[in-house]
């Protein structure tokens, strides 16, 4: 099979300042076959193979761009573990579809998207990309998408459209999320029996709000391995957003799908039997209690929110824990 060495836009003097050596050298050491490619552009909160184009389309006929913005990351002062699991799971997901035979442009970039993408689309053609969840990253792409550069299609990874919002919250405020919450679960009949909600009733807050004196002990967040491309973007973090607040834990960084996937795991076993009566709880010595900590991985779709639902229907819980 012949090997297809894109190349990277990464200047040597780049790839030491951002910390690239040992995750360029994994890209490039994976053999993509010749031909054309229809090519997508995968947004940092865009990362599983499991929706859109990438979960049907065929591997070596697609090509993917990444683009790791530094110059968004310095937009705000993001927490350093935030930089960090953004980072790790870009780089990581990247990886994953290059070894599945995908295509990958990966482009660093200290400018904003647009100007980025300019020419990329010049060499590579229009791109696809899954609607953006982020208004700035809309309105950046509009003048391209308005040209037919860049076109956007569904995203697979949302349950709910904005056409659902506004027949169920309204499209005037006060919005309650309560309100939504109920139409929700009417339209997609989670945790319904017919017309009615199971148990009777939507929520159960009231009873869910005893005080946490010890027992239950609460269980030991799961800890991720060091890796070579955890350990550059650690390095990146500590250095190019040193000025940025907060202390990195990356042993507590999930960055693989398979990270993603033990700590769902752990997250339905450990946390979930438990989570009902004591969500509202607080404790000195105690950070989490049984909070799955799993929000940010739905938020960038490395574990995907149709497949929590699925999953914890499936489990024998308390109504007012699952």
């Amino acid at each position: 099979m012949p090997r297809s060495r894109e190349p990277r836009f990464i200047p040597a003097s780049v790839m030491v300042r951002l910390r690239m050596n040992e995750f360029l050298k994994t890209l490039n050491g994976y053999a993509s076959r010749e031909g054309p490619r229809s090519w997508i552009l995968i947004l940092e909160d865009q990362l599983s193979d499991d929706i859109g184009p990438l979960s049907r389309e065929d591997p070596h006929g697609l090509g993917v761009v990444f683009i790791e913005s530094h110059w968004k990351l310095r937009r705000r002062p993001y927490h350093k573990q935030k930089i960090a699991f953004h980072l790790l799971n870009l780089r990581h997901f990247a990886l994953e579809q290059a070894k599945r035979g995908v295509a990958v442009r990966y482009q660093t970039t200290f400018k904003p998207l647009r100007k980025t993408l300019k020419p990329l689309i010049r060499e590579l053609g229009s791109l696809r990309v899954m609607e953006p969840a982020e208004l700035e990253v809309r309105q950046d792409l509009d003048p391209l998408v308005k040209k037919g550069l860049v076109t956007f299609i569904p995203h697979e990874g949302w349950l709910t459209s904005r056409h659902d919002f506004e027949e169920g919250a309204g499209k005037q405020p006060p919005w309650r999320m309560d309100t939504f919450y109920r139409f929700v679960r009417k339209h997609t009949g989670i945790l319904m029996d017919g017309p009615r909600p199971i148990g009777g009733k939507y929520s159960f807050d009231t009873e869910n709000r005893k005080p946490w004196k010890g027992s239950p002990p609460p269980p030991k967040e799961p800890r991720f391995p060091p890796n070579p491309i955890k350990t550059e973007v650690v390095k990146l973090v500590e250095s190019r957003f040193a000025d940025h607040p907060g202390t990195l834990h990356p042993e507590f960084l999930p960055g693989t799908k398979s990270d993603a996937l033990r700590q769902w795991h752990w997250a339905r076993t450990q946390c979930l039997p438990h989570f009902g009566p004591y969500e509202d709880a607080m404790a000195e010595q105690e950070q989490t209690l049984f909070h799955t900590r799993i929000a940010a991985l739905l938020n960038i779709h490395r574990v995907l929110p149709g497949r929590v639902i699925k999953d914890v229907e499936a489990l024998k819980l308390p109504l007012a824990s699952k």
